[in-house]
């Protein structure tokens, strides 16, 4: 029984010798030695029952097929969640991007909107002047020339596009 627990116990420091764990950049913490019978694994705890500690020690997990499996529930359980977290931490990356990019929306709107809020009162002030001095004096040159009504000044165009008003609530779902 001594014997097979020196056995175990030289596979497993052989196994730490490899150092997986450094191999894959510390990807791993641990590195899993398996012994596919229980009775083989107790019989080498029992001969030596510091092992596991020492097995621990140098990041050398010993298992058997009922730790194996909880290991790999665990481990699934683990993957799981780290693809939640970085599926979480997208998410965020996503919302900041469009937030950003609402912002500088938000800029070139305002641009737009001056733009545009200029450009009416320059229209008005047109509009104002062409009612008030043009139009008058045109038709007091029509008067005076004997022009029909049908050859009459034309009205200018009117802009009939309105703006479309933002009124910051949820758009309603069909």
């Amino acid at each position: 029984l001594k014997k097979h627990g020196e056995v175990v116990r030289s596979t497993m420091l052989s196994l730490a010798k490899r150092d997986y764990p450094g191999l894959l950049g510390g990807q791993i913490d641990f590195t899993v030695m398996f012994i596919p019978i229980e009775s083989v694994a107790a019989a080498a705890f029992e001969a030596r029952p510091d092992l596991q500690q020492e097995a621990i020690d140098h990041a050398i997990l010993i298992v058997t097929p009922v730790t194996l499996i909880a290991l790999l529930r665990t481990v699934g359980l683990y993957w799981r969640q780290e693809k939640l977290a970085k599926n979480a931490q997208e998410i965020w990356k996503a919302a900041r991007l469009l937030h950003e990019r609402i912002q500088k929306f938000q800029v070139h709107l305002g641009k737009a909107a001056r733009g545009l809020e200029g450009a009416v009162k320059e229209f008005n002030a047109a509009m104002a002047s062409y009612e008030a001095r043009v139009l008058p004096q045109g038709r007091r040159i029509e008067q005076l020339a004997g022009i029909e009504a049908g050859a009459a000044l034309p009205e200018p165009n009117r802009i009939e596009t309105q703006l479309r008003e933002v009124s910051g609530s949820e758009p309603e779902s069909d």
